[in-house]
């Protein structure tokens, strides 16, 4: 018997990554009955989800807007589940009914102190409530600031004091989802391309990176990859895939987000030559 969630909506905004969009849908759906399923997407599609037509996102900042300001009147449940085609349901049996005492639910943020750390937006839990307040306030969020970043640090306080707005404690946080690091027993969800390999089989994870647009890998979030696969001794994994993204994006880019993913060009450096020895690659010529 299937998990009812019927006073939750699940919704990915997306209207790049169409397909992928569709399977996290399906993956999520599999052993839950949400009261509505939405894609907000720009062309039509068929599935086990109804279509709530958008104009293409040009960039994040379209994202952004869409998730802020238009959220609430796309939904009518009591609470919206947020997931993106690289973060989804992975473990129905984590839910926690515990999860409706709060109004916004993200996975922990690295290095930020109790009260700032909650959190990703990728995979979210968020109450109708909030999204009302939220989308009022929209037109106060600073150019480039990303959503949950907007909600978590920026508005925190705001919506704490004057609106009794609940954000969730780093241990119902854990429960929920993970992001950064590694995940603490089994969670309900997760976010980002980087922990795709603990859910996805490798050969799923090589279609991905072949078929997904440059835009959505030609990043650090992408590098990370690379780096967990290497942190979790997948050493062939790690060679395939750094040989998929070397013939994707190019060596100075993908060398370039590598730097940035670990903050350590040395041993950036160290692990880009060890992706191009295992793949018998020697005319490439390294540099910062």
């Amino acid at each position: 018997m299937k998990l009812d969630l019927k006073n939750v909506t699940l919704c990915i905004v997306d209207t790049l990554n169409h397909a992928l969009a569709v399977e996290a849908i399906n993956r999520s759906t599999e052993d839950i009955q949400f009261g509505d399923v939405i894609l907000m997407t720009n062309i039509r599609l068929e599935g086990n989800f109804r279509v709530c037509q958008i104009p293409e996102l040009k960039n994040i900042d379209d994202y952004n807007r869409i998730i802020l300001s238009e959220l609430y009147s796309a939904t009518t449940t009591d609470f919206v589940l947020v997931a993106q085609w690289d973060g989804f349901v992975v473990n129905s049996g984590a839910w926690n009914d515990a999860f409706y005492n709060y109004d916004y639910i993200g996975a922990r943020w690295a290095n930020q102190g109790t009260g700032r750390d909650i959190g990703n937006g990728g995979f979210s839990f968020r109450s109708r409530r909030l999204l009302s307040v939220v989308a009022s306030a929209a037109h106060s969020r600073p150019n480039g600031m990303a959503e949950d970043l907007f909600i978590g640090h920026h508005l925190r306080q705001v919506l704490e004091s004057e609106h009794d707005i609940k954000f969730a404690s780093s241990e119902i946080a854990d429960i929920f989802s993970y992001e950064h690091g590694n995940p603490r027993n089994s969670p309900f969800g997760f976010h980002a391309i980087y922990n795709l390999w603990r859910h996805l089989p490798y050969r799923k994870l090589v279609e991905i990176i072949k078929e997904i647009p440059v835009v959505s890998i030609n990043n650090p979030s992408t590098a990370l990859l690379l780096v967990r696969l290497l942190q979790s001794g997948q050493v062939a994994a790690f060679s395939g895939i750094f040989q998929l993204l070397l013939a994707r994006i190019g060596a100075q880019a993908l060398l370039s987000n590598y730097i940035r993913a670990t903050g350590n060009p040395e041993r950036s450096i160290k692990e880009f030559q060890l992706g191009l020895t295992l793949n018998n690659i020697h005319n490439i010529e390294i540099s910062q």
